[in-house]
């Protein structure tokens, strides 16, 4: 590939040199645990952009899962049973939310994760969901950046001057990913196009 970094763990191309997409999803939620399949989201927003990384809308909301929240996940977002208690099911909500992701690239720090939830979810709502691509911020700077202490969103917003206040909120961990995002488009990259290389 044309765009193959010097001593970068992996591949990745130039977003001059591939098709731009329609927009990119930037997607986050928190959840009752980190098992997708048994696990459900509590908490989720999307921010979207279009294709040069402009905002065009966002979509946040609480969701109230089939049974209680564990304390150890509280522990780390702060949802509590009570917090979603009014709030919706995710089926009540899902026709909204595939409006805000449908056609998109869907970007996630740690995309695997947020997409087999989010993937999941929709399927229990009878929905199905396949995105046009993926981008995941988390393998893009591993990518760029491998020899960096760690590559949790907190580090990397702080090493690119970007102020994350409240990490962990669902919305706020979005708004910081769309940030990271907007660092890979302005470098000339095509996030879409990452190939990390794990081994490496």
């Amino acid at each position: 590939l044309s765009a193959h970094i010097v001593g970068a763990p992996g591949l990745v191309h130039r977003r001059a040199d591939v098709p731009a997409p329609a927009a990119y999803a930037v997607f986050d939620c928190e959840t009752t645990g980190t098992t997708p399949g048994v696990d459900e989201i509590v908490s989720l927003a999307v921010v979207r952009l279009d294709a040069d990384g402009f905002e065009t809308a966002t979509f946040a909301r609480l969701v109230r899962p089939s049974g209680p929240i564990p304390a150890e996940a509280t522990a780390v977002h702060g949802i509590s049973d009570l917090d979603v208690s009014s709030a919706p099911r995710f089926e009540e909500i899902a026709p909204e939310l595939l409006e805000h992701v449908d056609g998109a690239v869907f970007v996630a720090h740690n995309a695997r994760f947020d997409l087999a939830m989010l993937q999941r979810a929709f399927a229990r709502a009878g929905i199905y969901y396949r995105p046009v691509d993926v981008a995941c911020t988390l393998d893009a700077f591993r990518l760029l950046d491998p020899l960096a202490p760690d590559h949790r969103l907190q580090s990397i917003c702080a090493r690119q001057g970007i102020l994350l206040v409240d990490a962990h909120e669902a919305v706020k961990d979005a708004l910081a990913t769309s940030e990271l995002l907007r660092v890979l488009l302005a470098e000339g990259i095509a996030p879409e196009t990452v190939q990390l290389d794990v081994a490496a």
